[in-house]
């Protein structure tokens, strides 16, 4: 009896040693520039989504993801970027066509010095007479540049993937140059 309470006690010693060094660990390490969260394919057909699977767990055990689409298929990357100037993660989506192949790495997440002409000041989705103010979804899409990590193939309407965009639907972008840019439903955000 007296063996199984030293034992015990023993254990629970190495076990809060090896807890405590996991938490120094965590505390004083810097976390990490970015990470994936999540990764979807979709698959569509006719400007409609016919299939949307989760693939995070075939992105985490590093299969390739790209290999296999066809024109109607895309992947969206969601992705967390540690933010020194705002001290906390921001959030980014990162799309990948068979057109135009991009893969989350530290590069795209980098804001250069020459960013200037086309910072995004404001986004306005109109909808006949409703008019919403969807700054925070586009810069999500946009990245920390502003030019949609450089997709000429991305389409307005996947920005508002959950939403009912009707025909005559449009999405304003207004730039910190004073100039403006209209999108219609099936457009492709084409920044120059």
């Amino acid at each position: 009896m007296l063996t199984q309470f030293i034992i015990s006690v023993y254990f629970m010693y190495i076990m809060s040693c090896k807890y405590m060094n996991l938490m120094m660990i965590k505390m004083f390490t810097p976390s990490m520039p970015f990470s994936v969260y999540k990764a979807i394919k979709y698959y569509e057909d006719n400007d409609e989504i016919c299939d949307e699977k989760d693939i995070t767990k075939d992105y985490y055990d590093m299969k390739p993801l790209d290999c296999f689409m066809e024109d109607k298929e895309r992947i969206e990357y969601r992705v967390n970027v540690y933010s020194k100037v705002k001290t906390k993660f921001v959030p980014y989506r990162v799309i990948s066509t068979k057109n135009c192949e991009i893969d989350p790495s530290q590069s795209i997440f980098v804001k250069r010095q020459t960013m200037g002409l086309n910072y995004i000041m404001d986004a306005i989705l109109y909808r006949g007479d409703i008019k919403t103010n969807v700054t925070d979804r586009v810069l999500k899409f946009a990245g920390p540049e502003h030019n949609f990590f450089n997709n000429t193939h991305l389409k307005m309407k996947w920005m508002f993937e959950n939403d009912e965009l009707e025909e005559g639907t449009s999405l304003v972008l207004y730039f910190k140059n004073g100039s403006t840019k209209a999108f219609e439903k099936c457009d492709h955000i084409k920044i120059t």
